[in-house]
């Protein structure tokens, strides 16, 4: 599968396209897309900053557009080598996935 994956990056996707790719397989995205199809709501996966701008990570929102505004659910930071973290806005932190879906799965 990892060769597939980078045979994927390097023939057809820019890494930008590619990390938002990575973010949208998530199945914490998948579930949170269907819930907004469900509602008959969109959900737009976009890349607030990039690595330059934010230490060598691109920070991608995954977010509800309501036809008004972007309503953001969750941030992520994905590496130039697209290690994928969860960013804790309310805590400036970032965590990994693992450690994220414990406290998820806490409430």
């Amino acid at each position: 599968m990892i060769l597939i994956t980078l045979l994927t990056f390097l023939n057809c996707q820019s890494p930008e396209s590619f990390a938002i790719t990575k973010v949208s397989e998530l199945s914490e995205v998948k579930a949170y897309n269907q819930v907004l199809e469900t509602d008959n709501k969109k959900m737009v996966i976009w890349i607030y900053s990039s690595p330059q701008e934010n230490n060598g990570f691109y920070w991608i929102k995954v977010s509800e557009d309501n036809g008004g505004q972007l309503i953001s659910r969750y941030n992520f930071f994905v590496s130039t080598k697209f290690e994928i973290k969860f960013y804790d806005t309310t805590n400036d932190k970032l965590l990994e996935l693992d450690e994220w879906r414990k406290n998820l799965n806490k409430d």
